[in-house]
């Protein structure tokens, strides 16, 4: 038959095909199945009878005439949902003696305490339920505990023996924890009365920690209480009823096992679609009610992910389709307030440029002939459109005010406070002589020849170039037409008369009380101004 033949059973059975029912009858309203494989046995190794759940096909004669299992079966009829099953051995030490439970595509619910770890199914069809055993304690009743596993080990789960076994070492652990004594003709662990009234006092828990073959991160404990191994022998196994210790002794790794002992506390759920089992603690309440869950198959689950993963991925696009929408429209705003920082940049930088022009052609800002607005406290009337001529002893009377001229669109090369050139046009200010103005008239002599004009100390001049004419006197009051130099006193190219001035020869000397006329002869023009 194949059961148990890693713990040296081989026990052979007549096979047939024949209907068989989940129930007592059909009036229970249980499902049958039609040409399935039974097998009927004759052996003291397996006393009652076993009911297949794996979703293997079973092939009798050969391997080309497969026959579905119960569970496929089941599956294919629509009769549950899924390759699954859920199961745990009952507990008939409770107070109330609870059943064994079978789900068939589904699992109970109220009978478990829900963990998140997940084992997956060994490769061995034969050998599928395997778990990482990572250790074994016993906890007192006093709180202290004991330890019986000296390194974890990988145990199959099995349903159709009710014997745990663990490696010789583990075993010795537990005889000398506990005084259990080994029974090499029967193989098995025998419990005197005194034995069984020691252990019911001290009623040790005994903890089963799990993890995965494949991780071994996640853990699960599955605790058992001493209750669980207080089991009885029968016919045909030995002559009388006698208590033992559900513990063997393995001969090798093959047979660690855990069987239905170990079930009686722990709830498996298997689903073979997925590949994967879980182990649980089972839950024990008096009247709890059945709480039936499916467990659905994997081609609805893989339909139910991908009708998700379509509505998950148009939302994606949809959300990105949006966001390159905006990022398009601020890059285009962003280029094209770019563009107007540009422009202004442009539009100073021309400015700038303008200015440093009109700055190496000395044109300088708003200006008056009087030195005194220049770096006195005098300075031109706030907004009135007028220039002021003022002498720094009478700041307050005699004001004469003339129009501004309108600021120039270009600067002009030849304005005031021009480098000193005696072949460019400028007009010139003393800055030595603050009483006194004097308009020159280029001529061949040297600068140095000039006279002075009562001042001991030669001061540069900027010189403005005028053609010579008789002078002519002069209205302050009447508007000079417009020139290219600008915030500034200007003077006519035609000479008007002056009051209070007069002309000298370049190389006479300046006597205040002498006025003559000398047309069309190089002189100088002195003003003094009232």
């Amino acid at each position: 038959m194949g059961l148990e033949s890693n713990l040296g059973d081989d026990d052979a059975a007549a096979y047939g095909l024949d209907k068989i029912a989940l129930g007592l009858s059909n009036a229970t309203g249980s499902p049958y199945l039609d040409s399935q494989v039974v097998g009927a046995f004759a052996n003291d190794d397996f006393y009652i009878g076993l009911f297949g759940l794996h979703q293997q096909p079973i092939n009798i004669t050969n391997f080309t005439d497969p026959h579905p299992s119960p569970l496929t079966t089941l599956k294919a009829q629509n009769l549950i949902p899924s390759l699954s099953w859920a199961y745990t051995a009952g507990a008939r030490y409770k107070s109330t003696g609870v059943f064994a439970s079978l789900t068939l595509g589904g699992y109970d619910s109220s009978r478990i305490i829900p963990n998140n770890v997940s084992f997956w199914l060994a490769p061995d069809v034969s050998r599928d339920l395997v778990v990482s055993i990572e250790s074994i304690t016993a906890t007192h009743i006093n709180g202290s505990a004991t330890s019986f596993l000296p390194a974890p080990i990988l145990s199959f789960i099995d349903s159709t023996t009710p014997y745990i076994y663990l490696p010789i070492e583990a075993c010795q652990a537990f005889e000398k924890s506990f005084g259990l004594v080994w029974n090499t003709s029967y193989q098995m662990y025998f419990i005197d009365n005194d034995m069984h009234d020691s252990l019911v006092a001290a009623n040790p828990n005994f903890t089963f920690r799990l993890a995965s073959p494949a991780t071994g991160a996640e853990t699960v404990d599955i605790i058992l209480p001493y209750a669980s191994f207080d089991l009885v022998v029968d016919y045909p196994l030995t002559p009388s009823s006698l208590r033992y210790f559900p513990l063997a002794r393995a001969a090798n790794d093959s047979q660690y096992t855990l069987g239905r002992t170990f079930l009686q506390e722990a709830y498996i759920i298997t689903n073979y679609e997925q590949s994967n089992f879980s182990v649980l603690q089972s839950k024990y309440e008096d009247g709890a009610k059945q709480d039936i869950i499916a467990i659905p198959s994997a081609s609805t689950t893989a339909d139910s992910n991908f009708s998700r993963t379509n509505k998950i991925g148009a939302s994606i696009g949809t959300t990105i389709f949006f966001l390159l929408i905006l990022l398009a429209v601020t890059w285009a705003l962003k280029r094209r307030r770019n563009a107007h920082r540009g422009e202004h940049i442009c539009n100073d930088t021309e400015s700038k440029e303008l200015s440093q022009r009109a700055v190496s052609t000395n044109i300088t800002p708003v200006q008056e002939i009087d030195m005194i607005s220049l770096i006195g406290a005098y300075r031109e009337l706030p907004d009135t459109g007028k220039s002021e001529l003022l002498d720094e002893t009478a700041p307050s009377k005699f004001r004469h005010e003339m129009s501004e001229q309108p600021q120039p669109s270009a600067p002009v090369a030849y304005e005031l406070m021009t480098p000193f050139s005696s072949g460019e046009r400028s007009m010139v200010q003393n800055h030595s002589a603050r009483k006194r103005f004097a308009i020159f008239k280029s001529t061949n002599v040297s600068r140095k020849s000039w006279p002075s004009i009562d001042t001991s100390i030669e001061i540069p001049c900027v010189e403005t170039i005028i053609y010579s004419q008789k002078p002519k006197k002069v209205d302050l009051d009447w508007s000079l037409p417009p020139t290219p130099i600008s915030e500034s006193l200007q003077v006519s190219p035609i000479m008007k008369n002056f009051d209070n001035c007069f002309p000298i020869p370049v190389s006479g000397t300046l006597d205040q009380n002498e006025c003559f006329d000398k047309s069309e002869k190089d002189f100088i023009l002195c003003c003094c101004p009232t």
